[in-house]
C-alpha cells in the first residue's frame, strides 16, 4: 500500500534529533499510526552524513527482520528527507534496565538472543551494525525488542572497515586501532550490553567522560567484575565477548552471521556445544515476557526514535555528498574527518571531539597526546 504524505496526520512530537524531529502521525485513510522521522536536507549536507542516511535507507529497505525496525516509506522534499516507520510503543531498552535494575538469568537471556537474532540477520546480509547500545533498541507493548537507527550500519566489504564509528563506551579495541574490522565489533558491543545487564555498570570507562580515557580503559583494562556477580558461566561467557584479540573473541571474525553456539548463563557446556537458535525464539514469547515484565512495561510509552536527551551522540560514519543534491561521489577510504562526537555519560548532552591521532600504542602502552 503506498501512502501520500497528504494522508498522513501529525499528533504529536515523538522527539527532537541532530537533524530533524520525530512525530507520531495517523494515516487518515487506514486509521494507522506511524512514527515519521524528518531530517533536514541542509543539516545533513552540513554534516556531511547524506551518505550515512542514504546507507541506513538501503539497509532498513533490504532487512525484513520482526527484531529490526520496521522501514514503511521514504519520501522527500526541497527542505526534508523522510522516514515512515512502525510506531513502537514501549520506550527504549535504556529506559527498561534502568528502571528494573541488574536483570536476573532469564531475563538477560532474553535481550542477549534477542540482540544476536538481530545482529545475526544483519551479518547474514553482509551488514555491520557499528553502535550497539542499550539506547539504539526500542522495546514494543509486548516488550520484544527493535533495533533502530542504522546511521553507522555499512556493508562489509574485502578489506574490512577502519572508519573511527559508533559511542566510545561500546567501541571494540579493534575500532578504536584503526585496525581492519568487521563483525567482530558487533559482538564486543554485545558484549559491553550484556555485562550492564547483569553487573550493573560499564565493563570500561564507567565513570569517565574523556573519549580518550574511555579508550584507554578499552584497551589496557581487564575485564573486572564486581562483588554481586559471582555467576562463574557468566564471567567465561563476558570474558569470551569482550576479549580484545578480535581473532580470539567468541563468535570469530564473522561475528554472528554463523553462529552455532548460546549465550547461557548456566553451564559453560552450553557455550562449547552449542544449541540451536530457537531456543532463543522459545523464550521469547508473549507467555513469558506476560510473566516476567507486564507490571512494568504494558502502559503504552512514548517511542524515541531520536534521543530528545541527545545521550552518546554517534561519530559519522563515512560522509560524502547528498545524491539527491547531485554533488560529487564520495571518495572511498577513511573519512574526511576522524573526529569523534562523543556524548559523554555524565552529562548525557555534552559533545566533545576526539581523533584516533591523539592515540598511540607503543609497546601495549597507550600514550595521549
Amino acid at each position: 500500500m503506498d501512502i501520500e504524505m497528504a494522508d498522513l496526520h501529525e499528533i504529536s512530537t515523538l522527539g527532537y534529533g541532530t537533524f530533524g524531529i520525530v512525530r507520531l502521525v495517523e494515516h487518515h485513510p487506514s486509521g494507522a499510526r506511524y512514527a515519521l522521522k524528518c531530517i533536514s536536507r541542509t543539516e545533513a549536507v552540513a554534516r556531511r552524513q547524506q551518505t550515512s542516511i542514504c546507507t541506513e535507507r538501503e539497509i532498513l529497505t533490504d532487512v525484513d527482520h520482526p527484531f529490526i525496525l520496521k522501514l514503511v516509506q521514504t519520501f522527500k522534499d526541497r527542505r526534508n528527507v523522510y522516514f515512515l516507520t512502525e510506531f513502537v510503543t514501549g520506550g527504549e531498552l535504556f529506559g527498561a534496565i534502568r528502571s528494573l535494575g541488574i536483570l536476573n538469568g532469564s531475563q538477560a537471556r532474553f535481550y542477549t538472543g534477542s540482540l544476536i537474532l538481530a545482529l545475526q540477520a544483519l551479518h547474514e546480509k553482509m551488514i555491520i551494525y557499528r553502535d550497539l547500545k542499550p539506547e539504539n533498541v526500542l522495546l514494543d507493548n509486548y516488550g520484544y525488542i527493535k533495533l533502530i537507527d542504522f546511521g553507522c550500519a555499512a556493508r562489509l566489504n574485502k578489506g574490512g572497515h577502519r572508519s573511527l564509528v559508533g559511542t566510545p563506551h561500546y567501541m571494540a579495541p579493534e575500532v578504536i586501532l584503526g585496525k581492519e574490522y568487521n563483525c567482530s565489533c558487533d559482538v564486543w558491543s554485545l558484549g559491553v550490553c550484556l555485562y550492564e545487564f547483569v553487573c550493573g555498570p560499564l565493563p570500561f570507562g564507567q565513570d569517565l567522560e574523556d573519549p580518550k580515557q574511555v579508550f584507554q580503559e578499552i584497551l589496557l583494562a581487564k575485564v573486572s567484575f564486581p562483588e554481586h556477580f559471582t555467576n562463574l558461566t557468566g564471567k567465561h561467557l563476558l570474558r569470551s565477548l569482550l576479549r580484545k584479540n578480535s581473532q580470539l573473541r567468541i563468535g570469530g571474525v564473522n561475528g554472528l552471521q554463523d553462529v552455532s553456539w548460546v549465550p547461557s548463563l548456566f553451564t559453560v557446556e552450553d557455550l562449547d556445544q552449542g544449541v540451536n537458535m530457537s531456543t532463543f525464539e522459545s523464550l521469547a514469547s508473549p507467555g513469558f515476557w506476560v510473566a516476567t515484565w507486564s507490571r512494568h512495561w504494558f502502559q503504552v510509552r512514548r517511542a524515541h526514535l531520536e534521543k530528545t536527551r541527545a545521550p552518546y551522540p554517534r561519530i559519522p560514519a563515512n560522509p560524502s555528498h547528498w545524491k539527491p543534491e547531485r554533488s560529487p561521489s564520495p571518495k572511498i577510504g577513511r573519512p574526511s574527518s576522524e573526529h569523534a562526537t562523543c556524548g559523554t555519560r555524565g552529562t548525557r548532552g555534552t559533545t566533545t571531539g576526539v581523533s584516533r591521532r591523539g592515540i598511540l600504542v607503543v609497546q601495549g602502552v597507550v600514550l595521549l597526546h
